[in-house]
């Protein structure tokens, strides 16, 4: 066979902030075994950006939770997927066979006086019978960096729906999200409520699936979390494109225009690369500011050549590491000012 690229200007007028977009590709060949035509549909956001915030609706491409697993455990990872057209959600498949998965908040600033909830949306279908819940879930919080681990069942509301019991699951004994979520497969809400118990404390919150060897089932979607009673915004997500899309001309062919540009994966992990591209030999100043507009970094200051030239934003000018949050690389290169928005996750 062959692998044919095609680019497809698209030319988008009067679209609203955030608003969802599809395009589809209708591709035929009378040589197909099966008759065509093969339809693909693209669904996704446009005029939006991702920023950072106290919600979580699972839109954003990127996102602050982490998956991970306990060593040596086997199925795949929690993962973005669509739950209908425009909409995602956290999923994690109960597979057939032994393991313990969890889905792994950011870090979460508790207030030192106000409630500290989580409330979210989910569902969930796993594998039981008339005398076995075989598997199940559960959610922990951590106040120590993810050392140790609580449950928090007993805040949540509504709460566990009975006790894992399947042989060789790890959390067989425990009580837990069993069987099917109250009126499945419709999304169900729950408020996980703890109060100030960890009043000016940094928590993680972990939702937690364990299976045990046999037969598998459909799994856990989760949805829509929103944080309160926290001083951070620790999750990604979109937020409206007020700027006008231009593209950037930074590649490597020699620059014709003045250009800023990320190079690296946005949100990004302890470093966010950057690119600029000069058309001529000219003085240059590079810095990161926060959102109140305050200097955090100086990325590059003095004459540079034609070309291409690449800086990291790693560190604050005092050494120290950035939090995470939203950024702005400011270019400055005589009267011309290029700015660009840099996202960190830590």
């Amino acid at each position: 066979f062959t692998v044919v690229e095609l680019a497809v200007p698209v030319d988008l007028t009067g679209a609203a902030a955030n608003a969802p977009a599809s395009v589809s590709v209708s591709v035929d060949d009378p040589g197909l075994l099966q008759p065509g035509p093969r339809v693909g549909t693209l669904t996704d956001f446009v005029q939006s950006d991702e920023g950072t915030g106290t919600t979580d609706d699972v839109e954003a491409h990127n996102s602050a939770w982490t998956s991970d697993a306990a060593p040596g455990a086997p199925g795949g990872p929690w993962a973005r997927v669509v739950l209908s057209g425009d909409d995602h959600a956290y999923f994690l498949t109960d597979v057939g066979t032994t393991t313990d998965l969890r889905l792994v908040s950011p870090p979460l600033a508790v207030h030192p006086t106000l409630p500290f909830t989580l409330s979210f949306q989910h569902r969930y279908s796993y594998e039981w019978d008339a005398s076995f819940n075989y598997d199940g879930g559960v959610i922990e919080v951590s106040d120590d960096g993810g050392t140790n681990w609580v449950d928090v069942g007993a805040s949540l509301t509504p709460g566990y729906n009975g006790t894992i019991t399947g042989d060789f699951n790890p959390l067989q004994g425990r009580a837990g999200f069993v069987r099917s979520s109250t009126g499945y497969p419709a999304m169900l809400s729950a408020t996980l409520n703890l109060g100030t118990t960890y009043a000016g404390e940094t928590v993680q919150i972990r939702f937690r699936h364990g299976a045990d060897p046999g037969v598998g089932a459909p799994g856990w979607w989760i949805d829509d979390l929103t944080a309160s009673g926290i001083t951070n915004a620790p999750f990604i997500t979109l937020t409206p494109e007020l700027g006008t899309c231009t593209p950037v001309a930074v590649g490597d062919a020699p620059p014709a225009e003045l250009a800023l540009a990320i190079t690296g994966a946005q949100p990004s992990r302890g470093a966010s690369h950057l690119r600029f591209a000069l058309p001529s030999a000219q003085r240059v100043r590079l810095t990161m500011h926060d959102l109140a507009g305050r200097l955090v970094a100086t990325l590059a200051d003095g004459e540079f050549s034609a070309g291409h030239h690449d800086a990291t934003f790693m560190r604050a000018s005092d050494g120290s590491l950035p939090g995470a949050g939203v950024y702005f690389a400011h270019l400055a290169v005589g009267d011309q000012r290029l700015t660009r928005r840099v996202i960190l996750v830590r």
